[in-house]
């Protein structure tokens, strides 16, 4: 008997099953909040409660993303170095017999035949060249070319054709279509050297005689 005693009824901040139609809602519903602080309190601390959990949520995907974007750089960071020193091996194993063949020939005596023994530093030179190639690398064209600043590198000004190539003071080489280094090259001025006067009076007599032939 004391169990059911003990049961008071609804409380004062549930909303009346019956309400009744004369009261003012408005009226009614500031004397509820008035009456129920504690559930008002309760709704803004689950409120704040869950926006704190979204935060941290967030933060924890945000620090797993750095943290996988740290694992792939390093990844391949390590791949790329990996890569690179296979390359370095399989260049090195090519050139090595090439070191071999030039350590042989200046070791021999060159003055009985100078001819042969430079006939064959020039065998070597071109078995160098041919590996090189064979990884990619290809000369950059320069003499009479128009200077192109994306392959050559002006270092200086010389009688010739202006803005055309006229000296090559070293060479340059692409690698797989990529400038490797650029070739150092003089660039015409636009003054006429005495090679151009020669050839410009013997096409003009050539010219002539064509004329009285004609």
């Amino acid at each position: 008997m004391d169990n059911f005693a003990a049961d008071s009824g609804p409380s004062s901040c549930d909303p009346e099953p019956h309400p009744d139609p004369a009261r003012d809602p408005v009226d009614e519903q500031a004397g509820a909040d008035a009456e129920c602080p504690a559930t008002a309190d309760d709704a803004l601390r689950a409120e704040r409660d869950q926006a704190r959990a979204l935060a941290e949520e967030r933060l924890a995907m945000a620090q797993r993303a750095q943290a996988d974007y740290e694992n792939l750089k390093r990844r391949t960071e390590r791949e790329r170095g990996d890569l690179v020193q296979v390359v370095k091996v399989g260049l090195l194993g090519q050139l090595l017999p090439l070191v071999d063949d030039l350590e042989l020939a200046l070791q021999a005596d060159p003055d009985p035949d100078p001819t042969a023994w430079l006939e064959g530093l020039r065998l070597i030179q071109g078995k160098v060249v041919s590996t090189l190639e064979a990884i990619g690398l290809q000369p950059i064209a320069a003499i009479d070319q128009p200077f192109d600043p994306r392959f050559h590198e002006g270092v200086g000004r010389a009688p010739g054709r202006d803005g055309v190539v006229v000296t090559q003071v070293q060479k340059g080489y692409l690698l797989n279509g990529h400038v490797l280094r650029p070739a150092r090259v003089l660039v015409g001025n636009g003054e006429t050297t005495p090679a151009d006067s020669l050839n410009g009076n013997a096409s003009a007599i050539a010219d002539r005689n064509g004329e009285n032939d004609g």
